[in-house]
């Protein structure tokens, strides 16, 4: 099982196109708090073991992007979940970057609708 990197572009065309994906921001409550991509889930990690929580929110019929501040922490996640037979895909560069990618982010980047999976 691989790892799908995508794009922040990508993710805003799929975001417009009303696709059906499960986003879920690992980075602190605090740091969701403060903005996050609109619909995204917050289930934060922050040790090994709470990778495991993600299990039951992504199934493998469905397209999950798991994203962080930076892309780092994200593509350690999803290989952790690889190597338990679960597909997931990582926002390449992160929150950071697809705020920094994105021309126009109003609507897209928010502060409301907060949804906490822990």
């Amino acid at each position: 099982m691989t790892t799908t990197n995508v794009y922040p572009y990508l993710l805003t065309m799929l975001l417009e196109e009303s696709k059906k994906l499960l986003l879920i921001d690992i980075r602190s409550t605090q740091e969701y708090d403060a903005g996050h991509i609109k619909n995204a889930c917050n289930v934060s990690v922050c040790k090994k073991t709470d990778v495991m929580k993600l299990e039951k929110y992504i199934a493998n019929n469905q397209d999950s992007i798991i994203y962080c501040n930076s892309g780092l922490k994200s593509m350690y996640v999803s290989r952790l979940l690889n190597k338990e037979g679960i597909c997931s895909h990582v926002l390449i560069g992160g929150f950071e970057n697809f705020v920094a990618s994105i021309k126009e982010v109003k609507g897209l980047v928010t502060r409301e609708n907060r949804v906490y999976l822990d």
